[in-house]
């Protein structure tokens, strides 16, 4: 949530904006252009200064639904940029900033394509010649560029990353990074830009939907670059504003409008009915609406499961005995990723998360020594019959826990595609004929609902958006071993009552 800064040439510019500027398009245009509290609120953080006029923020993502006004009001910036005063020029009595204009402005609205340039270059074109600024500042308007006295110029640029190199620019606006991907050299097109302003001690401003992850995107790199700020691992320069919500059921009424309400803020011209309606087009998947409307971070691809499907099969009333015939499924992790411990009872099918560790951009290590006693102690206190333990980056663990209860403790390799290809079919196929239940646990859910389908020669295993993606699916995995070898245990016979070894209090 931003703030308003102690030091900032905002208020200069939101002044000026709203003296030279135009509304460009919608039913007030022509009037004088107004930010939004929201947008003002963005603007004073961006020039914000310390103590010694430097910049706080040397680059800024702002991410928001789609029609939320994001070329509109980088095109304000942009004009700000070209005329306004947006260089710190020292201290007024008050001890309030105060900013002068860049007399050798070169500014740039940049895209992968001319129609994307286009977008924020048309506001840009309109904001200038329907306002104060075209007479005050004598300019000379073209389509692809504005020019005014001193070589002062405004373009929107769509070049190669290699024709973008060496060129000079004070400020640039990088539109809609969600498309800038390495397929179309949007990830060298941006390095090249940003090496550009920094010559100068220049910045700059992306705008974006929610990318997809996975794709490779620059905004999902920027989005990446402010998980480091928050664990501390990177300086905090980038001045990051993004709206998502999620919820669960995009198609409810009830539920879609007051999450559009919010994702979409003081956006009071956008009629979130008329979006609700957008929603039900065939023509537009349940991700893209995610992603475009309630800015949503959602991975595109073949899902795995039918999270609905899922959601049906829950019960709270589950209770797990510890007399309960049960098989354990484990899934090691040792970093950037989730261990879990999950249990399914050979009664029923019944499937119980026991306990999940997933580290965040501030734990990076998950607790060895935690997870190996919490283990040990399920072992003992419940009457386990079968336990599939995954043993990649724990192998010395899992076999100390093999020999302590021998007969009982199992490897299973998640890379043996034959083996985690019928066990994943298995469990799908009980999740679509109804023929287990689960306890409704948050995070095993989101796990299935990030998993997508991974076909090989075997059949299909389920994986990840990409390798280093940090949308985790180790607890469906989990789920999945856990599953196996309660099947396992019951074509072994071994579901019968035994003794259930010593009992500890976890």
């Amino acid at each position: 949530m931003l703030s308003i800064p102690k030091h900032t040439l905002g208020w200069d510019i939101l002044d000026w904006c709203s003296t030279y500027l135009a509304q460009p398009d919608g039913d007030g245009k022509g009037d004088v252009w107004v930010f939004t509290n929201e947008q003002a609120l963005f603007v004073l953080n961006f020039y914000a200064v310390d103590e010694d006029g430097k910049w706080l923020y040397r680059r800024a993502m702002l991410s928001r639904p789609k029609g939320w006004g994001k070329s509109p009001f980088v095109g304000a910036i942009c004009s700000a940029e070209f005329l306004g005063p947006v260089l710190f020029d020292g201290w007024d009595a008050n001890g309030n900033a105060v900013g002068r204009p860049n007399y050798s402005s070169h500014v740039q609205v940049a895209a992968t394509n001319v129609d994307q340039a286009e977008n924020t270059m048309a506001m840009v074109r309109e904001m200038l010649q329907q306002g104060e600024a075209m007479d005050a500042y004598n300019l000379d308007p073209g389509l692809v560029r504005f020019r005014a006295p001193g070589g002062r110029i405004l373009e929107r640029i769509t070049t190669s990353p290699r024709g973008t190199e060496g060129n000079r620019a004070t400020f640039a606006v990088l539109d809609e990074t969600h498309h800038w991907v390495p397929a179309n050299f949007g990830d060298l097109m941006a390095a090249a830009i940003r090496r550009n302003l920094r010559k100068g001690g220049y910045r700059s401003i992306e705008t974006t939907n929610a990318p997809v992850p996975g794709e490779g995107s620059v905004a999902e790199a920027t989005d990446s670059y402010q998980k480091q700020i928050l664990a501390g691992d990177k300086p905090a320069e980038l001045l990051y504003d993004s709206a998502e919500i999620f919820i669960e059921n995009i198609y409810d009424k009830e539920q879609a409008l007051p999450a559009l309400r919010q994702v979409y803020g003081d956006a009071t011209w956008v009629d979130v009915e008329d979006v609700f309606k957008e929603l039900s087009d065939p023509s537009l998947s349940e991700q893209d609406a995610r992603r475009f409307y309630f800015n949503q971070r959602v991975i595109r691809g073949s899902q795995w499961l039918n999270p609905q499907k899922w959601q049906d099969l829950t019960d709270g009333d589950l209770r797990l005995k510890k007399s309960d015939p049960i098989a354990l499924g484990f899934r090691g992790q040792t970093r950037d990723g989730a261990c879990a411990l999950v249990a399914t009872r050979l009664d029923d099918n019944a499937i119980f998360v026991l306990k999940s560790w997933e580290t965040d951009p501030k734990n990076q290590e998950v607790p060895y020594v935690e997870v190996d006693e919490f283990v040990r102690s399920a072992l003992n206190f419940y009457n386990v019959k079968l336990f599939f333990a995954a043993p990649q980056n724990w192998q010395d663990i899992v076999g100390r826990w093999y020999e302590e209860h021998e007969g009982i403790v199992e490897e299973r390799w998640l890379n043996q595609k034959l083996m985690m290809s019928k066990a994943t079919e298995e469990f799908e196929t009980a999740v679509y004929a109804q023929r287990l239940v689960h306890d409704g646990d948050e995070r095993l859910k989101q796990h299935i609902g990030n998993a997508l389908i991974e076909e090989h020669p075997f059949g299909h295993t389920i994986r990840k958006a990409t390798k280093h993606s940090e949308h985790y699916i180790s607890v469906a995995e989990t789920a999945i071993l856990s599953f196996a070898a309660a099947q396992e245990a019951i074509q072994r016979g071994l579901n019968t009552e035994g003794p259930t070894g010593y009992v500890y209090s976890f």
